[in-house]
């Protein structure tokens, strides 16, 4: 007896949801570094004091300048944004999995790529507002004054209309190809640790809890490795129209955008923040499977107990 789509997207959203809470604080910290100005040369108006110099910094420095509440500036925006976006992917991802399985075991490596894709744009089309909404408050430090995400909400739209709340959406759109890559990656992972424990019997393999775990959270690490650069560039542009990162508004579109921050910062001025974001998506990648695995087992549970009654 399986579960259907909607189920898989209570799930997914609800691990999410769990997940992100338990890691907030890293993700606060991954969106401040990578919308920082960093230093130029002769650049005598660069504040050394405010800067943050990596993930264990920030964790630090945040807190003392703003108290524990700067670790969590933006969390509720966040929360919804994860529920909102994973339910959408879990349920576009399993409806269209179960669609194109129809009696096969599993999936092509190419038809996994085209439905975490599909999944992958719904997801992108609901939550970019809320990720805007999210991007502008974490790094907000109260100069702003942003009274909680609905007043942000209405802020960004007064200002900049429902193209500012869509900023970074062709990046996100790009983005799509991390999850994409996440589920491939998994996917070819489990089946090649299948077929060395299987060997020469036919008898049939099953992963432990732990080994799905672990995949996943590595799976994710490859993913975003090679999309990173893509996140640093929607982030940017999500904040390009404040005052105080009024630097990145020169960006002309993506391409723009790639080549002034290698010419400003060198090439690891592309990947600034990735410690955090890989502390924070492979940890998050990990609880996520976790949890969800672990509520979609207690759905199943309650699945069989109401159908014996």
């Amino acid at each position: 007896m399986g579960l259907d789509a909607t189920t898989h997207a209570l799930a997914g959203g609800s691990a999410s949801v769990m997940a992100m809470a338990l890691l907030y604080p890293l993700e606060n910290v991954r969106c401040r570094l990578q919308v920082q100005v960093h230093r130029q040369e002769g650049d005598n108006d660069f504040d050394d004091d405010k800067h943050l110099n990596g993930v264990l910094h920030a964790l630090f420095a945040v807190p003392k300048r703003e108290g524990i509440s700067g670790l969590y500036r933006g969390m509720s925006s966040a929360l919804t944004g994860v529920f909102v976006g994973q339910a959408a992917y879990f349920y576009f991802y399993s409806f269209l999995k179960n669609k194109a399985v129809r009696g096969k075991q599993q999936l092509t490596p190419l038809q996994n790529i085209v439905i975490a894709g599909l999944a992958g744009v719904a997801n992108v089309l609901v939550t970019t507002p809320i990720w805007v909404i999210q991007t502008r408050l974490a790094v907000d430090s109260g100069r702003r004054g942003y009274e909680g995400m609905w007043n942000a909400l209405q802020t960004i739209f007064e200002r900049s209309g429902i193209a500012g709340l869509y900023a970074g959406l062709l990046p996100s759109l790009v983005l799509v190809i991390n999850p994409a890559i996440q589920f491939m990656t998994y996917e070819q992972l489990v089946a090649l640790v299948v077929r060395k424990r299987m060997g020469t019997s036919q008898t049939p393999v099953r992963l432990s809890s732990i080994e799905y775990f672990l995949l996943g959270a590595f799976a994710k690490a490859v993913a975003t490795v090679i999309t990173y650069p893509y996140q640093l560039v929607k982030s940017r542009m999500q904040v390009s129209s404040t005052p105080r990162h009024a630097a990145f508004a020169k960006y002309a579109g993506i391409l723009d955008a790639f080549l002034k921050i290698y010419r400003r910062e060198g090439f690891f001025g592309l990947f600034s923040g990735l410690s955090a974001k890989m502390y924070q998506t492979v940890l998050n990648a990990a609880f996520l499977f976790l949890f969800y695995e672990k509520i979609l087992a207690w759905f199943l549970t309650m699945q069989k107990a109401v159908a014996n009654k």
